[in-house]
């Protein structure tokens, strides 16, 4: 039994998480967003924790508005790409090593 008021590395490892994950939130909700710390969130030790919380800071990090992207582009333009036939050819090789 852990004596009351010594934290068990698990809960320490929790509330650094929620400490970090509530660091992330505030940045979010600030106007402007703060982008410095979720930069210096993203590169230190875990992370941004979650696919949950890289698909809502990543975004943000990239200047991104997502509900007014760009069109996705035609075939055409894909295949005039100067690399298309190049990764063309690492994809098959990479699904011959990996069959479905």
């Amino acid at each position: 039994m852990v004596p009351i008021g010594v934290a068990t590395q698990r809960e320490e490892s929790l509330s650094w998480r929620k400490q970090k994950s509530l660091q992330i939130h505030r940045a979010l909700t600030s106007d402007p967003v703060d982008i410095d710390v979720l930069r210096g969130a993203a590169e230190s030790d875990g992370g941004l924790l979650s696919q949950e919380i890289r698909r809502k800071v990543w975004p943000k990090l990239l200047s991104v508005n997502v509900f007014h992207l760009p069109p996705k582009p035609g075939r055409g333009v894909r295949c005039r790409h100067p690399d298309y036939n190049q990764v063309q050819m690492d994809v098959r090789r990479s699904l011959k090593r990996f069959p479905a």
